[in-house]
């Protein structure tokens, strides 16, 4: 058993509980009762939201999946990228509207989970 895939999947599948269940009830439901915005874009944030929940499931199954079989190397790429956007995503927004790098902190998470990934698969880049 890989147990640095088996941390990443664990860690992706909280994350996308938390995002879910926690976001939703400070981000979503805020977004979706503001009576200012349109339908049309009511519609595209649950989508997006709801994408992201989407996004950290399937990681989280395939890290687990690799967990116990040989990983692909371009889906390891795949994974790896898309968690280094999302860091990278909330780093620029909060430094660039607040000044400060700690104003959203999920891409602490982020970057664990990457790490956990690497550490499973070391040779993926090579």
């Amino acid at each position: 058993m890989n147990w640095y895939f088996f941390i990443a999947a664990s860690l992706s599948f909280l994350t996308a509980f938390v995002h879910a269940y926690f976001g939703g009830k400070e981000v979503d439901t805020i977004i979706q009762a503001t009576k200012s915005l349109s339908v049309d874009v009511k519609t595209v944030s649950q989508i997006v939201w709801h994408s992201v929940t989407i996004a950290f499931v399937m990681m989280g199954g395939f890290c687990l999946r690799y967990s116990f079989s040989p990983p692909n190397k371009d889906l390891i790429i795949y994974l790896l990228i898309q968690i280094l956007a999302f860091s990278a995503l909330f780093i620029f927004y909060s430094l660039s509207k607040f000044n400060n790098i700690f104003h959203y902190i999920q891409w602490i998470i982020f970057l664990i989970i990457g790490v956990f990934i690497l550490l499973g698969n070391k040779n993926v880049i090579a």
